[in-house]
């Protein structure tokens, strides 16, 4: 298997890359929780901004959830767990302890409310890390970078637990599988259930737009008492990516020629790039005009 999904790690690199693009575009959009914002704005940024973000989180979720359920099978539930403790839980409350604080004080600095040093910023940070709770993120603790860790490991743990309640559910007859490979017609009508799916909860960032158009801040973070943080327009997004790895790992798609038929492809990406970027569109219309007031 690992010989025919080794550009996984190329993808992942990628991805990589267009998350550090992403967060530093903030600094050029006017973004105001972002520590550090230039006066000047660009459009271009902005744009390419938008398209990394149809791409990137959904991404990772899906390649997430396609490699956790092999490892879920070979190591069993509590190994898997301990081990995502060790790679996701730890690494993510030394980053809120001590990084996040760092970020915060940047931020104080570049606007100039700075009122004493690290020290006094971390107490601060604590202070509020510790305050639990559960609601809209509206001027409370914020895990910034780290929410998609605890989104991650939240997923984890629900897979580990149905994974140990319900080991049927993942495992298939793969001799079964491999004998049916996909033709076009096959692809074309999986693509396509899956786009329909995928869809539904874009509508979710469309009713959060439309429910906060006159805020500065038109999706959002959600707090649950400050463990598990994320935008509740996405939520359902990365939800569903994360299913798709993993059914796409259980049910061998790859291995039945999921990615071959570039026919098949060209046109679905054709559609699909059209459909997001009328909705983008949508979107913006219902974004505060002040927003795009300086851009350039």
């Amino acid at each position: 298997m690992r010989k025919k999904v080794w550009y996984f790690d190329n993808i992942r690199l990628l991805l990589t890359i267009f998350v550090v693009m992403w967060h530093a575009a903030n600094a050029y959009i006017g973004s105001g929780n972002w520590p550090v914002v230039e006066a000047q704005t660009s459009i271009i940024v902005y744009g390419i901004k938008t398209i990394l973000d149809a791409i990137t989180m959904p991404l990772f979720f899906y390649i997430a959830g396609f490699f956790a359920l092999p490892s879920l099978k070979k190591r069993g539930a509590f190994v898997f767990m301990k081990a995502k403790i060790a790679t996701i839980l730890v690494p993510w409350i030394l980053v809120l302890v001590f990084i996040i604080p760092v970020i915060e004080m940047i931020g104080k600095i570049t606007r100039q409310t700075l009122d004493g040093g690290y020290f006094d910023v971390w107490i601060w940070q604590m202070r509020r890390m510790f305050d639990v709770y559960f609601g809209i993120i509206s001027g409370g603790f914020y895990q910034r970078y780290m929410w998609f860790l605890s989104v991650l490991f939240t997923f984890f743990v629900f897979l580990g637990v149905a994974y140990r309640i319900r080991p049927h559910w993942f495992n298939t007859d793969t001799s079964y599988l491999l004998k049916n490979l996909f033709t076009k017609r096959s692809l074309l009508k999986l693509v396509a259930t899956v786009v329909c799916v995928t869809s539904v909860p874009m509508l979710g960032v469309i009713l959060s737009l439309m429910i906060f158009a006159d805020s500065p801040e038109p999706e959002p973070f959600f707090s649950v008492f400050n463990l598990l943080q994320f935008q509740s327009s996405r939520f359902l997004i990365y939800l569903t990516y994360f299913l798709l790895g993993i059914l796409t790992y259980r049910n061998k798609w790859i291995e039945r020629g999921l990615l071959t038929h570039r026919t098949v492809w060209n046109i679905v990406f054709a559609i699909t790039g059209i459909a997001y970027f009328s909705l983008t569109n949508i979107m913006v219309s219902f974004m505060p005009a002040e927003v795009f007031v300086n851009f350039s």
